[in-house]
């Protein structure tokens, strides 16, 4: 009865013959390779959608063969370990991405600066179960060769430091890149970790013509034009803010209580500080980088302030 029960909440929905996604939390890509092996793009939060996968896979009599995580977040390679116990399978994961993955303590270190994390970073969210990446993919990589199918790699970085996507048979599974509408309006100022590949990233995505674009928190489609311009707006709407309430020095605090405040934004748990530090982080990066804003000490504070 377990069995079937879990099998009912997952489905495979079709795109082509070979190709099918699995609508979640994070929507999972699944690519044939022979007649009855596949590879996932992906495998969600933790063992529970590890073990939905496999039952799901199972009952399409379809074996497990690969898994490429598009990049280390734990949403995204959290089924990893289940799947790795329980069958053969062979993990991809970028290069960068696949020492978080193998070590997802590194995960809440970063958040935390580098010093040892605090337990409310030490949580399922943000660190998956270790697994081991078995194949790193390098940067210079451009595609992956299985028994049949040949895969398109594409570098999409900037949601993560290394992410990437997957192309074949010109469907694109283009895990974080881009956002729903409705997950920009809800999180108001989505986590990134570079701002200007960021939008490399989404101009680069402007300029494909891919027959269907599978987001991994947007509704898959085969035109997914509006949906970036939203989030390329959304990235310079808070740029155009930060930038403007510079006008005085300001801490990297003071900085993320503004925006908060202004993007009617309620801290109510650690964690959440910690994900909005990294992108505020980020944004203020990428002023410097333009040379519209500087960084000083002013009386032992770091503060933010306009260039002259």
């Amino acid at each position: 009865m377990e069995s079937i029960k879990l099998v009912q909440l997952m489905e495979l929905r079709s795109i082509t013959d070979n190709i099918w996604f699995i609508p979640n939390v994070v929507n999972i890509g699944v690519i044939r390779d022979t007649d009855n092996s596949v590879i996932l793009i992906d495998t969600g939060i933790d063992r529970g959608i590890g073990k939905k996968i496999l039952n799901l896979l199972s009952m399409e009599k379809l074996s497990l063969k690969a898994i490429i995580n598009t990049h280390s977040h734990a949403d995204h390679c959290g089924g990893n370990k289940y799947l790795q116990d329980t069958t053969d399978v062979t993990i991809y994961a970028p290069v960068i991405e696949d020492a978080i993955i193998s070590h997802p303590y590194l995960e809440p270190l970063y958040l935390f600066s580098g010093a040892a994390p605090i337990e409310d970073l030490q949580n399922k969210f943000l660190m998956a179960k270790p697994s081991k990446v078995d194949r790193v993919i390098e940067n210079h990589e451009r595609s992956l060769k299985f028994e049949n199918a040949e895969l398109n790699i594409l570098p999409l970085p900037g949601h993560a430091l290394n992410q990437i996507g997957i192309e074949f048979d010109s469907v694109c599974f283009c895990a974080d890149s881009i956002f729903s509408e409705e997950v920009l309006e809800k999180h108001k100022v989505p986590f990134f970790t570079d701002i200007k590949k960021t939008l490399e990233t989404l101009n680069y995505l402007l300029s494909t013509h891919f027959s269907f674009y599978v987001p991994a928190h947007a509704d898959p489609s085969p035109n997914i034009s509006k949906v970036v311009k939203a989030n390329i707006n959304s990235i310079k709407r808070i740029e155009k803010f930060i930038f403007g309430i510079l006008t005085q020095p300001m801490t990297t605090d003071q900085v993320i209580k503004s925006t908060a405040d202004h993007f009617q934004l309620a801290l109510t748990r650690v964690n959440q500080y910690f994900l909005l530090k990294t992108p505020i982080l980020a944004y203020l990066s990428y002023l410097r980088y333009q040379k519209m804003i500087e960084v000083k000490l002013l009386s032992n504070e770091l503060v933010w302030c306009r260039a002259n």
